[in-house]
């Protein structure tokens, strides 16, 4: 009603959400940054990135889909994205895909949708990459938060149960709100490491 548009799309019987992150340099060159995984709601609403190494990534989607098939559709990505966005766009870029239970079977949606912007998951890719130890395991969450008072509860609680600890210069374990938790925040974006 409000975009005067339908839209309909399959109901997809969804395993996993993932994405590949890329850089368009601007000259018609495309290139891989990362993978991405994430968590959706029922109705395909973001939740969150996990922090997770490309390789950690990587193990948990080649329990449905050989890493052959990865690697052939990364390469193909690059070469499409290169050729569609020539010289027209710099910057990142993600591709949101999804493994799929059909028939019995795994498949591979190569593209659910292509997202020419930094988004959540190339910050979730650099973030981990940049601040969090080789082999840990998080989450990078942005939620909503009607009521302040209970954002600020949530936020001291998690700080409290989860200390940050950092070695080296990296994140090992712990609790950081990436925003200030004011008492007129509504909205707060955080890392948990496990």
């Amino acid at each position: 009603r409000v975009q005067g548009e339908i839209m309909v799309e399959p109901l997809y019987n969804k395993v996993c959400d993932f994405a590949m992150e890329f850089y368009a340099d601007g000259n018609g060159s495309v290139s891989f940054v990362g993978y991405s995984l994430f968590d959706t709601d029922a109705h395909g609403n973001y939740k969150g990135n996990f922090l997770l190494s490309d390789g950690q990534i990587k193990k948990i989607l080649s329990q449905y889909i050989p890493d052959e098939v990865f690697d052939n559709v990364c390469r193909t990505m690059e070469e499409s994205l290169a050729s569609l966005l020539n010289k027209d766009y710099c910057g990142f870029l993600g591709v949101d895909m999804m493994i799929c239970l059909e028939d019995g079977k795994y498949l591979l949606h190569p593209c659910v949708e292509i997202n020419l912007r930094m988004n959540m998951g190339v910050v979730a890719r650099l973030f981990y990459d940049r601040y969090v130890t080789d082999g840990a395991r998080g989450l990078f969450v942005i939620n909503y938060q009607g009521n302040n008072e209970l954002l600020q509860a949530e936020h001291h609680r998690l700080k409290s149960e989860h200390p940050l600890c950092i070695a080296n210069g990296r994140i090992q374990s712990g609790y950081l709100s990436l925003v200030p938790v004011t008492q007129h925040a509504r909205y707060r974006a955080y890392v948990l490491v496990e």
